[in-house]
């Protein structure tokens, strides 16, 4: 698995390829834990290269999320696209994250949620 990313408008846009298993596991939890998204509060993972998830994924997800909202903020999901968007239909985990179709209206969609001060 190959992890990318960049910051769009203060939102950090993760981009995952390749297979997400119990092997890469570990290298995606290390992202979060110890490099660039460490600490970080909104979200953005690009799964639109990513071919395979497994439920250990699946589970960093979750964790990414759950941390995220700790800080308030939130993960959004975009581009899950075959195999990868049915794990997300059959776990109804896209009914537990807000889904997007690409990675800008995911960003976008953080801006559209901002409540008013």
């Amino acid at each position: 698995m190959r992890i990318g990313s960049e910051k769009r408008a203060g939102i950090l846009v993760v981009r995952l390829s390749g297979a997400l298993d119990a092997d890469a596991v570990e290298d995606l939890n290390a992202f979060f834990r110890r490099g660039e998204g460490a600490g970080e509060s909104r979200v953005v993972l690009d799964l639109s290269e990513l071919e395979y998830v497994d439920s250990s994924g699946l589970g960093v997800f979750v964790r990414i999320m759950k941390e995220a909202r700790a800080r308030g903020g939130d993960v959004r999901l975009s581009g899950a696209a075959n195999e990868v968007r049915k794990v997300l239909e059959l776990t109804r985990l896209n009914r537990v994250f807000d889904c997007a179709e690409d990675a800008d209206r995911a960003v976008r969609s953080f801006a559209e949620s901002a409540e008013p001060l």
